[in-house]
């Protein structure tokens, strides 16, 4: 009897791992080496401040897997995927609102890619260069007063670089921020106009160029 049993409890262990190996080489897909249909109807669902969303139409092979969009960013290929249960694609942290280069591809479960589809597009001026280009500087009471409006009131990083009169040591400060309209006020009882310098960043450390007070 106990052989039996014995007997049993192998048989099922091949059996099961006998279906594993077949699902494995199913998932693989190892002997399918066709493509898929290229995405189609591309188009821009929406344009945001630093950010793009692609909507497309998958092909209709049965095994597509994926879509997968390609840009390039600070010198940098960033690629995204999105599985075949969602019709777009969100691409953010674009680091300015020049137009650029957006590679769309379908992929299978294979591996297999389609033929890729290349779009031009630009986003919206991202937050860190809306903080920079409305930013405004003003002299307060011992030290300075920086203004700026950013209207995606997505968050923001003020850098801002002094020199303190009265130690001669350099001061680093840091603020963060996601208001609409924002103020700042630094500086250490300055006894004169002190010079400073600053720059914006955003979540994605995309940077603004550096600006210098006289």
């Amino acid at each position: 009897m106990k052989n039996l049993e014995k007997y049993v409890i192998v048989l099922f262990l091949a059996l099961g791992l006998m279906w594993s190996c077949d699902s494995d080489d199913d998932l693989e897909g190892s002997d399918d080496t066709t493509p898929p249909g290229a995405l189609s109807n591309i188009a821009i669902q929406d344009t945001l401040h630093g950010g793009l969303v692609f909507s497309y139409n998958l092909p209709a092979d049965k095994d597509i897997y994926y879509a997968k969009i390609q840009y390039t960013r600070n010198g940098e290929l960033i690629e995204q995927k999105a599985s075949y249960l969602s019709d777009n694609i969100k691409v953010e942290g674009i680091p300015d609102a020049e137009m650029r280069e957006y590679t769309l591809i379908a992929g299978d479960l294979a591996g297999n890619e389609s033929e890729p589809v290349t779009f031009s597009a630009a986003c919206k001026t991202p937050p860190h260069w809306l903080a920079y280009q409305s930013a405004d500087a003003n002299a307060d009471f011992g030290g300075a007063l920086l203004s700026w409006q950013n209207e995606s009131e997505d968050w923001v990083y003020l850098k801002i670089a002094y020199v303190n009169p009265k130690t001669g040591s350099e001061v680093e400060q840091t603020y963060k921020k996601n208001g609409m309209e924002e103020t700042v006020a630094f500086g250490n009882f300055w006894e004169a106009e002190n010079s400073f310098s600053y720059y914006f960043t955003d979540r994605y450390d995309n940077q603004t160029t550096v600006e210098t007070t006289s």
